[in-house]
């Protein structure tokens, strides 16, 4: 059917109520009508068709005012259409609140909110509505403004609670019931995980669908989506995001499309599409910040931050995040939200971390401040807190906070019950470990009564009820703990819970005797505590291996016994029991070098093998790893690793072996010493198993773009930034064209530095002491063009007064670089080409040619080889201008070189003062950005970053403000 023949067959119907009869979206029946050359225009096929020509044909009418049925949901059936007064609400109120409430409903739906909510509030506080209906219809668009802005907390339950029974009892017209059943869905698709019920969310939300606009529509699909992500299985967050689709792609105000890619983030974060995540996370902060949603903002800003210890992060950038997203509240003067509560405990992570164990006290102790005066809890950090009383062998004090938390956790909420049983888990393990087992199971119970578990809640419990039955040597229920653990890190991918697990299957393999696969598990989780900067986790696992070396009989297990203790000590860690003196005196006298098997080479590979395939770990440390790795198994063999463009093929009896993430990395492992085939095997199992960890991290957008060995600013081009090697092609050619006179055609894309590589040109000449002229030939209007470049002497034309040398004159002896020489007129194309021939230009009204010396560098963003084809550039300047091509790639082609332009700017914007630091998710968002613009787009990014006072000392993702999701670049 065509678009006229379908709004006939719509007639006078609103889209709502003929989508309703078909059973179709709204946006898909305005997909229809639009003209079939609109982009957005679809085609009715299929089943969609036949209910159309069904339609046409009389065999289905809708109802006069035909609603929706919420779409089909698998945790609760369809539920009827509201049962709705026979008139609109509009119908019985008086002029002028229709006319506010219309108003209103303008600005919300535009994503004005706090202009909205500020209007709202003025009317009904003056008491300018004047009737009750419409003072109803403003306190529910009200209440929905605010849970749109954020505040999601126990007021906005209570608010919405009366007009629920409202609804419920037929009282309120439509237009409201849609405003309260949406505020419904979404407050119901936040609220504490005891109370999440995805199917109610989608109950709600599909009674609101298809009532008050597009906008709303998107709202209510984005609580679904964010409800189905947080608490539903994958296979129903499959049907959920389809059917939700249309919905959110419609949504184009700034609040819509902000929430539509919050509920987007936490989907792809269930899909483990981390690059994906981070960018609509990214994308609904700038939106939020934008808007004025200062609860969203700082919601946003929070699970950014929490990302942080559950991937391969280091201490200071788990700071920096803590940083990040403090600026941000400062900025919106609302640090007094619980939001800030979750702060605190990354904050203690990272001192503990580092062994900073007063830092850890006097954060516990703010944090504790703070949710006094909030009336919150702070389950992160009193968790972490107890670690630290572990640590430090302060039995008494756990055990004053682990009663001080069950007695407050009694008439608590669930949550509140697995966080004591979690404290209560680490002050018996040290004294009586069966116990900690059932603190560890009291916990997981309270979880398996929960709808929906947090993730790292999830994660935790389960990794505790599986070390204590190691540590407990019990033999009953640890497969099935690993089974609870491995379910929850696959939930929730932590590289952190990963290493721990390792080490106490370890220590279980070596209690069993199996001391290769203990031996391996050790390493891979020491290996991964060094990776993430856990300075206390890392001794612990030393520890572990000194004392699993005294089990096997070792002859160097007291020296390494003796080499832990001493590092605990000086960190301040309480030794384990495992090494205090009696039970190291106890090994040693029962200590009997045991007989082993034959160990493969496949199997002393495996421990390096798990190191270099740890997930969530950036590529910097990947690379640094991966040269640890090497040097500790082949440590004869003189390896060196190098970017690929830095091998010498000329270089004899050479081994190289590749190595690169797929996307730009390209390393080479080369070593001139002999190897047998063995060790060659052996090599090439390393490196290849070390380029699918570095593609992997790429995808995953943990990559960072790192500095290493690379003469990123050279001293003969100081302006000239290159890192990636097509870059530093280019510099080096620019660098072999030194001595020489030769015309320079430079092309690439509009903002890619093609004049940056012109001066460079220049710099790097015998004419650098010279005049450098640059002249941009789309600038200059045509009748002034041939004046301009050649010159004028007086009298030439009506208003010569004077004489004129030109540009080309202008830079005699020097360089002459034209921009945009695509642009040049056919007619002035001739007495170029003379000026490149000859050396000789014609200023306008002169009878004689001037000589000039100069160098010529072109640029242009055109191609002019098609242009020649087309007529509209001489073949023979093409040629003499294109001697010397250099071809200047895009910057999303060159992604190595972004995290270095951008700290080359702003040291530059930045003057005279300590320039900001990026922060891990700024990194990652400059990476993942794809730049249409270029180099110039990335340093107008920047420079819009830091123009407002004062400057920022960690920019974080929402100081860029990138947040166009077409411009992503896309995995190569």
């Amino acid at each position: 059917m065509t678009p006229d023949e379908i709004r006939k067959l719509r007639g006078e119907r609103t889209r709502a109520d003929f989508a309703a009869a078909l059973g179709v979206t709204p946006l898909t029946v305005y997909r229809w009508e639009l003209p079939t050359e609109a982009k957005e225009s679809r085609r009715p096929r299929g089943r969609k068709l036949a209910a159309l020509e069904r339609f046409a044909a009389g065999t289905d009418q809708p109802p006069a005012q035909g609603r929706r049925a919420p779409p089909a949901s698998s945790s609760v059936p369809p539920e009827p259409p509201l049962a709705a007064p026979a008139s609109r609400l509009e119908a019985g109120l008086p002029a002028e609140d229709m006319t506010r409430l219309a108003r209103a409903r303008q600005t919300l739906e535009a994503g004005s909110i706090p202009a909205a909510i500020q209007a709202l509030t003025g009317a009904l506080s003056k008491g300018q509505f004047q009737s009750g209906p419409g003072r109803t219809a403003a306190g529910a668009m009200l209440l929905q403004a605010r849970v749109l802005s954020g505040e999601t907390g126990p007021e906005s339950l209570a608010a919405l609670m009366p007009l629920l029974a409202a609804t419920e009892a037929g009282f309120l017209a439509p237009d409201v019931v849609a405003d309260v059943e949406l505020c419904a869905a979404l407050l119901s698709a936040r609220v504490n995980a005891p109370q999440l019920d995805v199917g109610k969310v989608n109950a709600h939300a599909g009674r609101a669908r298809g009532h008050l606009g597009p906008q709303s529509d998107a709202f209510a699909a984005a609580s679904e989506r964010l409800a189905a992500a947080r608490g539903a299985d994958l296979a129903v967050l499959e049907r959920v995001a389809h059917r939700t689709e249309d919905a959110l792609s419609a949504a184009t105000a700034v609040t819509a499309r902000c929430l539509a890619d919050e509920a987007s983030a936490e989907m792809a974060w269930r899909y483990g599409r981390r690059a994906e995540a981070l960018r609509l996370e990214a994308q609904a902060l700038a939106a939020a910040e934008a808007s004025g949603l200062g609860a969203v903002s700082m919601r946003l800003a929070v699970e950014v931050a929490g990302r942080g210890p559950f991937e391969a992060e280091q201490p200071d950038g788990l700071m920096a995040r803590v940083q990040a997203a403090r600026d941000s509240m400062a900025s919106l003067r609302s640090l007094s939200d619980s939001s800030s509560l979750e702060l605190f405990a990354i904050e203690a992570e990272a001192h503990r971390r580092q062994a900073n164990f007063d830092e850890v006290k006097r954060t516990f102790e703010a944090a504790e401040r703070e949710a006094e005066g909030l009336g919150c809890p702070v389950h992160g950090v009193q968790v972490v807190w107890a670690d630290v009383l572990v640590h430090r062998g302060e039995a008494d004090d756990l055990a004053a906070l682990a009663e001080r938390l069950t007695s407050r956790s009694a008439d608590g909420a669930a949550i509140d019950r697995v966080v004591a049983a979690a404290v209560r888990v680490r002050e018996r393990t040290a004294t009586d470990p069966m116990r900690a087992v059932e603190a560890a199971r009291v916990a997981v119970d309270y979880l398996d009564t929960l709808s929906f578990a947090p993730p790292s809640l999830a994660l935790g419990a389960a990794l505790d009820l599986y070390r204590s039955l190691i540590l407990a040597r019990s033999k009953t229920g640890v497969d099935d703990a690993r089974a609870r653990l491995d379910a929850a890190l696959e939930r929730r991918p932590s590289p952190w819970h990963g290493a721990m697990a390792a080490r106490h299957e370890g220590i279980l393999a070596v209690d069993e005797g199996r001391d290769t696969d203990g031996q391996t598990l050790l390493e891979t989780s020491l290996s991964t505590f060094q990776l993430v900067g856990d300075r206390v986790q890392s001794a612990l696992a030393r520890g572990v291996l000194a004392a699993s070396a005294l089990v096997r009989g070792a002859p160097d297990g007291a020296a390494s016994v003796e080499r832990a203790r001493a590092e605990l000590s000086a960190l301040g860690v309480k030794l384990p029991r495992i090494l205090e003196q009696d039970q190291v005196e106890r090994y040693l006298r029962k200590a009997r070098p045991r007989a082993s098997a034959p160990v493969g080479p496949l199997a002393r590979l495996l421990p390096h093998l798990r190191r270099l395939s740890v997930h969530g770990v950036a590529q910097d440390a990947l690379r640094s790893e991966f040269d640890a790795v090497l040097r500790e198994v082949f440590p004869k063999a003189r390896l060196v690793i190098k970017s690929q463009d830095e091998v010498d093929p000329k270089a004899r009896r050479v081994v190289r072996i590749p190595v690169n993430d797929g996307g730009g990395l390209r390393l080479v492992a080369e070593t001139t010493s002999r190897i047998d085939a063995e060790t060659r095997a052996g090599l090439e199992i390393l490196c290849h198993t070390a380029s699918m960890g570095l593609e992997l991290s790429r995808l995953h957008g943990f990559s960072r773009v790192e500095i290493l060995d690379m003469d990123v600013l050279s001293d003969e081009l100081p302006n000239l930034v290159a890192v990636s090697p097509a870059m530093r092609a280019v510099r080096d050619d620019v660098l072999r064209l030194s001595a020489s006179r030769a015309t320079v055609l430079v092309t690439g894309e509009s903002g890619v530095g093609k004049e940056v590589i012109a001066r460079a040109v220049h710099d790097a000449s015998t004419r650098s002491k010279e005049a450098y002229v640059a002249f941009n030939c789309a600038a200059v209007s045509k009748d002034l063009f041939e004046g301009q470049l050649f010159g004028y002497v007086k009298g030439a034309f009506t208003g010569a007064t004077d004489h004129h040398d030109g540009v080309i004159r202008a830079a005699n002896g020097g360089t002459l670089f034209l921009d945009e020489v695509g642009e040049l007129p056919l007619d002035i194309q001739p007495k170029l080409l003379r000026f490149i021939e000859n050396g000789e230009v014609f200023p306008v009204g002169a009878t004689r040619p001037a000589q000039v010396d100069v160098r010529l560098v072109a640029a242009t963003n055109r191609d002019l080889e098609a242009c020649v084809r087309q007529g509209d550039f001489r073949e023979d300047l093409f040629y003499r201008l294109n001697v010397v091509l250099m071809s200047i790639p895009p910057l999303r082609d060159r992604p190595e070189d972004v995290l270095a332009l951008a700290r080359r700017f702003l040291e530059q914007l930045v003057s005279g003062d300590e320039p900001p630091t990026l922060s891990p998710a700024a990194q990652d968002a400059l990476c993942r950005h794809a730049w249409p613009g270029n180099v110039r787009e990335l340093r107008n990014t920047l420079e819009r970053a830091v123009a407002f006072s004062p400057t920022p000392r960690i920019l974080g993702p929402h100081h860029l403000g990138l947040e166009s999701d077409r411009t992503v670049r896309k995995p190569m």
